[in-house]
């Protein structure tokens, strides 16, 4: 078995049992359905994938989707993807939590019965982000960065 196929199989296994143990702690949980929040996943997911492709060179941009290219510099521009994905991610999942927080305070007058509720959808922004970035976006970067090396040694 080639070592390219054991990286991508452990990457994977890593996702799918790192995001299999989250699903079954949020499913746990009474009022599971509070982990899925479409405004918040809006405010996370999309424009974290656009300003990550805003930063890679236009040559490179066509190049993301192949899984085997050859160039070195490829290669890193696929690193670079990823590992600014996952930064922007969280960062877009923290203005996310800013901008509820602001409705949450302004609304704090009017009606505090869904006090826990803003809460809760607020963090969802900052989890989203944090999960993304930690157990999609950097083991892939990880993987892109492993089979750099091994290509140019």
């Amino acid at each position: 078995m080639s070592t390219n196929l054991i990286i991508v199989i452990k990457l994977i296994l890593g996702i799918f049992v790192s995001l299999g143990l989250f699903t079954y702690a949020a499913s746990a949980a009474p009022g599971a359905g509070i982990f899925i929040d479409t405004p918040s996943f809006v405010i996370v997911f999309p424009p974290a994938i656009l300003l990550a492709l805003s930063s890679v060179p236009n040559y490179s941009m066509s190049c993301l989707v192949k899984l085997n290219s050859n160039t070195f510099q490829l290669q890193q521009a696929k690193v670079r993807f990823f590992r600014i994905m996952g930064t922007y991610s969280i960062r877009c999942g923290i203005i996310g939590t800013v901008i509820g927080f602001i409705q949450m305070a302004q609304s704090y007058d009017h009606d505090q019965s869904n006090f826990g509720y803003c809460l809760a959808i607020d963090l969802i922004t900052i989890f989203y982000g944090y999960t993304f970035s930690w157990f999609i976006c950097n083991p892939i970067a990880d993987w892109l960065e492993g089979s750099t090396d091994a290509n140019s040694n």
